[in-house]
């Protein structure tokens, strides 16, 4: 068995770095594709970002134009003043905002100054042969003449250009539009082809995992199971031949959950049971009994004076006087501390008064010596007889005899005190 103890603590210990490792691999695996797609997720916003932003740029440049002629047509038509001051402050709004994206898209840099990767073809139409950059800054200061000059005749050779520049311009800001488009579809089949290389990658991180970590974990405890099943065969013999000491133990272990450990007397446990017992045979055969509670005098004073060793040997030789003198059928119990209890069985009344005293005279005429110390010890104690007094049960049984016993400690201690109807119970001693 310690074979197997063994190889457990080493499979444990095993099992426990192979998971970790496996969980460490799998961890590093997801960290690693989630980067990986938040990568390519991030660039794949600011590519939508940059159609929506060309396309918007398309856009303003037909409503800069449109606009650009509403002006200039607006001495022929019948506007007033506030409709032209409108358009005049519209159009130049959007020539502001289209002036913005154009800087933008050409430089690589959003509004709030982060900057984006500007592809070489799209790099190519902004700087390149076309020129799409300054053409759109023309066009815009071409626009702006139009606003505030007054002669009709300027406005009209002016919208004429715009009409020529415009038609070339729309041009170059759809192939803008369709370059980003294309950048974002071949972004999305990146994302497309990540998430095939994650999936195939995942699967070869599991498959390493069940080659190399949990085979040889499950071919070790295959093994392990087979050590255990012999193991198991000889425990099994042993256990047969423990069973006997087991039971040897077992009435030892009873021995000593019913009897005191320093004196070897009866504990509490028997003396609550067996005085139920007297009481049930009383109650109905009508036999006598007693119980005789007692207390040593002072006896905090030898472990206070001599110490706890002292202390146990004169309860240890105070539970042999108690023995020697009482009968057969009687019983001696430490009820606790030094406090002992004695059930007389089958006695009169004169009988147990005597023995009573017998066992208190004996105890105070001893010497207790031990330890190089000799001292001499009085008891006190409250007897109960069944004649004296009828109680219900063990607990008034015990409540007269401790009552009596602290009469006698009140009453200058080293006595006797009978249960009758006159004992009063004045404040408890130690």
């Amino acid at each position: 068995m310690a074979i197997i103890t063994s190889e457990i603590r080493q499979l444990k210990r095993s099992m426990t770095i192979r998971y970790v490792i496996a969980i460490t691999l799998i961890a590093l695996f997801s960290i690693a594709a989630f980067l990986s797609m938040d990568s390519v997720i991030k660039g794949m916003d600011k590519n939508v970002y940059l159609v929506n932003v060309s396309g918007k740029q398309r856009l303003l440049s037909q409503y800069i134009a449109l606009d650009a002629y509403r002006v200039y047509s607006a001495t022929q038509t019948e506007l007033d003043d506030n409709e032209l001051q409108v358009i005049k402050w519209r159009l130049k709004k959007n020539l502001a905002e289209m002036a913005e994206v154009n800087e933008m898209l050409s430089q690589g840099r959003l509004k709030d100054g982060r900057l984006i990767h500007i592809s070489p073809e799209v790099y190519n139409i902004y700087f390149g042969k076309g020129g799409l950059k300054f053409r759109v800054q023309q066009y815009l200061a071409l626009v702006s003449l139009i606003i505030d000059l007054p002669e009709y005749k300027y406005k009209k050779i002016i919208i004429l250009d715009i009409e020529r520049f415009s038609e070339g311009l729309l041009n170059d800001l759809d192939k803008v539009v369709l370059q980003f488009q294309i950048e974002g579809e071949a972004r999305l089949q990146k994302i497309k082809d990540t998430k095939l290389g994650l999936l195939v990658l995942t699967l070869l991180v599991l498959l390493l995992e069940v080659i190399f970590i949990f085979r040889p974990m499950v071919n070790r405890i295959v093994a392990l199971s087979q050590m255990k099943a012999v193991a198991l065969e000889d425990l099994e013999r042993q256990v047969q031949l423990r069973t006997l000491h087991l039971e040897k133990m077992n009435k030892k272990l009873n021995q000593l959950a019913h009897h005191d450990a320093l004196t070897g007397l009866r504990n509490r446990l028997n003396l609550e049971a067996n005085i139920e017992q007297v009481l049930e045979a009383s109650e109905k055969h009508g036999t006598e009994f007693a119980v005789l509670m007692l207390d040593m005098d002072w006896f905090k004073q030898v472990n206070d004076q001599y110490g706890h060793d002292m202390g146990d040997f004169v309860l240890r030789e105070l539970a042999q006087i108690l023995i020697q003198s009482v009968r057969e059928g009687d019983h001696v119990y430490r009820a606790g501390g030094e406090e002992f209890v004695v059930l007389l069985n089958r006695i009169s009344y004169l009988d147990a008064k005597q023995k009573a005293e017998s066992i208190r005279k004996k105890v105070a005429e001893h010497v207790f010596s031990g330890n190089g110390v000799k001292l001499r010890k009085t008891l006190s104690g409250g007897l109960y007889h069944s004649s004296l007094a009828k109680v219900s049960g063990v607990k008034e049984l015990f409540k007269l005899a401790d009552n009596a016993l602290y009469t006698a400690k009140n009453a200058g201690r080293n006595q006797i005190v009978e249960v009758t109807s006159t004992v009063q119970v004045e404040e408890k001693m130690a």
